[in-house]
């Protein structure tokens, strides 16, 4: 199966308005307003110390481009960068976008070199948060990807950018199947 087939993948469909840029920001920023998965980000560190959620600005879009919606300390002083995903439906798959713009081609976040050390994936019906170490995660797509593509197919999603609104390309990897590339990618 290898079909290019649109389903709702973001926030802005889901809320049925005619997206801004602003609006796009203030959609993808409101998980840091829902405490199930503020306290969720929490218990997944041990040594949790605090956390500092970074907000999309001008002066911070450094930190957005690098993939990083949060930034951990632990106990131990060491930080850790997560940059978080939302899903307002819930999937029994992950969106792996390898494309952030069909029309240029730009490669999406999971081929891009980032600043993020584990990418959290939440779907807030069902409040459930996934913690993947991200540079596994990209082994295991880049070891994968022809094969998942072919048979997971492609989801079309609408990002937002202040140039308006473009298509994006994700492989929706069904959650079990990811987990176990990525523990595979654990053994060289």
């Amino acid at each position: 199966m290898n079909p290019l087939y649109a389903r709702d993948s973001g926030l802005i469909e889901e809320k049925k308005i005619s997206p801004t840029f602003q609006s796009c920001v203030a959609v993808g920023d409101s998980w840091k307003d829902r405490p199930w998965l503020v306290d969720k980000l929490k218990a997944f560190f041990p040594d949790f110390g605090s956390m500092l959620v970074i907000p999309f600005r001008h002066e911070s879009e450094w930190a957005q481009k690098g993939g990083a919606d949060v930034l951990i300390t632990l106990n131990s002083s060491k930080t850790v960068f997560v940059d978080v995903k939302l899903r307002t439906y819930s999937y029994e798959d992950i969106g792996l976008e390898y494309i952030s713009n069909s029309k240029t081609g730009a490669p999406g976040w999971i081929e891009k070199s980032l600043l993020t050390d584990y990418l959290a994936y939440a779907f807030a019906p069902t409040k459930t948060l996934y913690m993947f170490p991200f540079l596994q995660l990209q082994k295991a797509w880049l070891q994968n990807k022809d094969k998942w593509i072919e048979r997971y197919g492609c989801v079309v999603g609408n990002t937002c950018s202040d140039g308006g609104t473009y298509q994006s390309l994700l492989c929706p990897v069904p959650v079990e199947v990811l987990k176990l590339a990525i523990g595979a990618s654990l053994i060289a």
